[in-house]
């Protein structure tokens, strides 16, 4: 179980679902929610692509999709990293840390491309997105029976607009995978902070946070939704990527580095 290496030969599926719901307009530190999904869901599409190329060349070791769901549920990104490798919204500056060779960090600036676009507007059909994701994820898996799993990342707030139907869709998309295992699907859970500033809110909109109650086993079962195994995860923690460069680390390395990528980039948020 999980022991495939993602390859130009044999490809991995990365499916990323981006809540674009009008919850998403409220802030988040400097930024709003929608704005700060976007950075996260730039970030792990430039990261994908960055493991893929090799000098100037970008090889095509896997398929990226972006699903975006709020106003509409639709397609945003969709490809191998070759046709998606020039962001279609240009560029922006962040800064990002590196190493000093001392043992810290300094930031730096670098240009990230904008692949994602921050958009909030209307409700949180989540549960249209993870069945679109399954509808793909079904497709891909018939046509890459023994290639390892797709991994699926989802990032929202954390309130559907139907939790039991968002539950059911994240079991339809759990129950299907490969030779090598099932698929692989993350939740990271954009908070609304906490402290008296969350129980103010809890006083002015008690409606919202009943909803927000009514959820939680949506959020305790999608930890267990093919998770991979005890085993799985120690030995993801310990393997080293192969040195020939003509592969993407073993596909459950890859899933956990995404998987702390993301967490970086959403802390102090919950990645469930």
């Amino acid at each position: 179980m999980y022991q495939k290496l993602i390859g130009a030969s044999s490809p991995g599926l990365f499916v990323i679902l981006v809540d674009q719901s009008g919850s998403m307009t409220e802030r988040y530190g400097t930024s709003s929610k929608a704005e700060f999904a976007a950075l996260a869901v730039n970030r792990t599409i430039y990261e994908i692509i960055a493991s893929c190329r090799k000098g100037e060349k970008v090889s095509d070791r896997c398929h990226i999709t972006v699903i975006g769901y709020g106003e509409k549920t639709e397609l945003v990104v969709g490809g191998r990293p070759s046709q998606i490798e020039n962001p279609p919204h240009g560029t922006v500056s962040v800064m990002r840390k590196v190493s000093d060779g001392a043992g810290g960090l300094l930031d730096v600036e670098m240009k990230l491309g904008v692949w994602v676009q921050a958009k909030a507007g209307n409700g949180t059909p989540m549960d249209q997105a993870f069945n679109l994701a399954a509808d793909l994820v079904e497709a891909w898996t018939r046509d890459n029976p023994d290639n390892f799993p797709p991994i699926v990342i989802n990032i929202s707030d954390g309130e559907p607009n139907d939790a039991a139907a968002t539950r059911s869709a994240a079991q339809r998309l759990a129950s299907h995978g490969t030779s090598d295992g099932r698929v692989l699907i993350y939740n990271c859970h954009i908070g609304a902070g906490g402290g008296r500033d969350q129980a103010a809110r809890q006083r002015q909109q008690p409606a919202r946070f009943e909803r927000a109650a009514a959820i939680r086993d949506f959020e305790r079962d999608s930890r267990s939704l093919a998770a991979p195994s005890r085993e799985c995860r120690a030995r993801s923690a310990t393997r080293r990527a192969r040195p020939d460069g003509e592969r993407l680390p073993r596909g459950a390395d890859q899933a956990a580095r995404l998987r702390l990528g993301l967490h970086e980039t959403l802390s102090p948020c919950r990645l469930l």
